[in-house]
């Protein structure tokens, strides 16, 4: 019979492991079982690369974030050293970043080619309709999935999310969670038309990562009830772990343990707070705040599945605002109202409110990003923090509101030792490069979004030489490689 090992020491490491200190505790050099582990060898790197995308709906006004660059021309690629930069000569929509400048990427000029390139195609039957596409195309940078004749398309293929997650999954890891809400149709897919599981409730998601959490009850208490509340919380319960493992380690990880700590108090104590609210009628409920409290719980939780190693990989997907969130008229809507209304393209009526409007909805955005950038900078990690460790990618499905897929405004920050960051790039707007919708004529486009996901496969460790669908035939039956990395962004 196979021997089972000491019931203490099995609590301790399912105890540990619900917790997320399994190995997280392992990483300091503190095994679940409270024996202080062998040193780790040489070969091992010190912390593991992560990757978060956080993806929001209707692209940027170009106005609220393009950089000026004087004296610099558009006939090539160009950067901008932020370093020296002051807060007011950053665009709107990057202002809030300012305090840290030195761990952002700001990006303009790339562009959604895998888009394009199914307008120039064109095929009968296809759904053409730009969000649908965009949403498609997304994280998958293929070809989109037709369910059926004019029906909305799908993602086609696995996700770079779901990619990363599958090549940096483990034992007791959750290999890509995706967290937050669906814009009209889903971004991430396990495969061709197969969305991958979504959760919406920050209180799930931390259920599903701790395995103890219990919301409020909302009527009269039953005897499971009775029983749960006379159990302590989950910091209550880990503190004797904490005290145990305090002592046995040096200064910086005592650190990271006690950011661990904090963190999930902090955790407990919104989740409680949002819960009691929801639970109970009799209060009115500012659906505004409430927003704003489940996009910094996204984050929050990230910081801590990223810092116990629960995953490497996580899409956030924050709601689509109400225009009461950002200090408009709460009559309206942001796609009708504002969105297509808010870049002069010569298309749309273009509308001056729409565009001030449009850049307040992604400075919101922008606001709530640099709060999560900041605790996981704040987290040590390894050699670093754990935002040294971790590559944050801010992107939308369209580039601009009036649909546009060219010109793109993209944010990376994090990952310290692979991308030089504190920089602001623009790519060329005059390449010779035909855009591929037909009817369009030669139309300058940047580089492809692709290109910026074998980047990020490189930054995982990944040899891939393109992600998505490798090429193009434009309009004029030119083919259009969307191969490599995006070399101005890394260092190898």
């Amino acid at each position: 019979m196979k021997r089972l090992p000491p019931v203490t020491v099995l609590d301790r490491r399912r105890f540990l492991s619900a917790l997320g200190l399994g190995a997280f505790g392992a990483a300091l050099g503190v095994p679940a079982s409270g024996l202080v582990s062998s040193p780790a060898r040489a070969d091992e790197p010190t912390a593991p690369r992560r990757t978060v995308f956080m993806c929001t709906g209707h692209g940027h006004v170009w106005n609220g974030w393009h950089m000026g660059l004087p004296g610099l021309p558009d006939t090539r690629t160009v950067e901008r050293d932020l370093l020296g930069v002051g807060r007011e000569e950053l665009s709107e929509v990057l202002r809030p970043f300012h305090a840290m400048r030195d761990r952002i990427l700001p990006i303009e000029g790339l562009c959604h080619t895998s888009v394009l390139g199914a307008f120039a195609r064109h095929e009968e039957g296809a759904d053409l309709n730009n969000h649908n596409i965009a949403m498609a195309h997304l994280l998958c940078a293929q070809p989109a999935f037709q369910r059926a004749p004019l029906v909305p398309c799908l993602g086609g293929g696995r996700s770079i999310d779901q990619v990363l997650g599958d090549r940096s999954g483990g034992p007791g890891r959750v290999d890509a969670p995706v967290w937050g809400a669906n814009h009209y149709l889903p971004y991430s897919f396990l495969e061709a038309g197969r969305e991958s599981p979504r959760v919406e409730s920050p209180e799930r998601i931390y259920d599903d990562l701790l395995g103890i959490y219990r919301p409020p009850s909302t009527g009269i208490p039953t005897r499971a009830d009775r029983l749960d509340a006379s159990r302590a919380s989950v910091v209550d319960a880990a503190a004797r772990e904490y005290e145990f493992v305090l002592p046995r380690v040096g200064r910086d990880a005592r650190r990271k343990l006690e950011d661990h700590r904090d963190l999930l108090a902090d955790l407990e104590r919104s989740l409680a707070s949002t819960s009691a609210v929801a639970c109970d009628p009799a209060l009115l409920i500012d659906e505004d705040a409430a927003n704003r409290v489940r996009v910094a719980q996204y984050f929050d939780l990230a910081a801590l599945a990223l810092s116990c190693d629960l995953t490497r990989v996580i899409t956030i997907i924050p709601a689509i605002l109400r225009t009461a969130e950002f200090g408009y008229p709460e009559e309206n809507d942001v796609h009708n109202n504002y969105a297509h209304s808010s870049v002069d393209t010569g298309g749309e009526p273009f509308n001056p409110v729409s565009e001030r409007a449009m850049i307040d909805y992604n400075v919101w955005y922008a606001q709530r990003l640099v709060g999560f950038l900041e605790r996981l900078d704040g987290m040590r990690d390894g050699d670093g923090s754990l935002l040294d460790h971790t590559a944050v990618v801010w992107l939308t499905e369209l580039a601009t509101g009036t649909h546009e897929h060219n010109d793109v405004c993209t944010l990376l920050a994090g990952g310290s030792d692979f991308f030089r960051l504190g920089r602001y790039v623009r790519y060329a707007r005059d390449l010779t490069t035909p855009y591929p919708w037909q009817g369009h004529g030669e139309f300058p486009i940047g580089p492809s979004q692709n290109q910026l996901f074998t980047t990020l496969l490189r930054w995982m460790g990944q040899d891939d030489e393109h992600f998505g669908i490798p090429e193009v035939v434009t309009h004029t039956g030119a083919t259009l490689s969307l191969r490599g990395t995006l070399g101005e962004l890394h260092r190898v």
